[in-house]
């Protein structure tokens, strides 16, 4: 097969670019909804989405990394589809939160929407460096990252 050959069957190398967009958006969405829908306080949907996200990032690092820099990309108008899904996400995190602070789980000295962005950026990055320094698992990683974020936005001194 000719290298161009694959092409012949998609519509454009943006269109399946945005259809992988498309992919991991909805690998996201969906364990986000299952957290968001448990009976769990706040800081532990935080903590499970915190784990989730590294692992997902981790364990789908081709297709997450393409999403996490090719969105420049995209026409203008898959980029609005791709940024509705994050902003989405990114709310959700901030939602998550504001529940916590209101419940008294997490810091009220804390924006929820800077700790949200903090969040989020923060574990994004993990696509630049995790299987480059030291040999941690994904789940390794994941853990770490839940300790760290997690114990930094509680309220409740050792939370664990």
């Amino acid at each position: 097969m000719l290298r161009g050959s694959v092409y012949y069957y998609l519509e454009s190398k943006e269109a399946r670019l945005f259809e992988l967009m498309e992919e991991v958006c909805a690998g996201f969405l969906a364990f986000l909804e299952e957290i968001r829908a448990s009976d769990d306080d706040a800081l532990v949907k935080l903590r499970r989405l915190v784990r989730r996200h590294i692992s997902y990032l981790v364990e789908n690092r081709v297709s997450t990394t393409l999403f996490l820099t090719e969105f420049r990309s995209l026409s203008e108008e898959h980029q609005s589809v791709v940024a509705g899904h994050e902003e989405g996400y990114r709310r959700a995190v901030q939602d998550l939160i504001g529940e916590g602070q209101q419940e008294g789980l997490v810091r009220e000295d804390v924006d929820a929407d800077v700790a949200a962005m903090a969040l989020l950026g923060a574990a994004n990055w993990v696509y630049r460096w995790h299987g480059r320094h030291g040999r941690a698992s994904s789940e390794e990683i994941a853990r770490q990252f839940e300790r760290i974020l997690g114990d930094g936005l509680s309220s409740l001194r050792g939370a664990h």
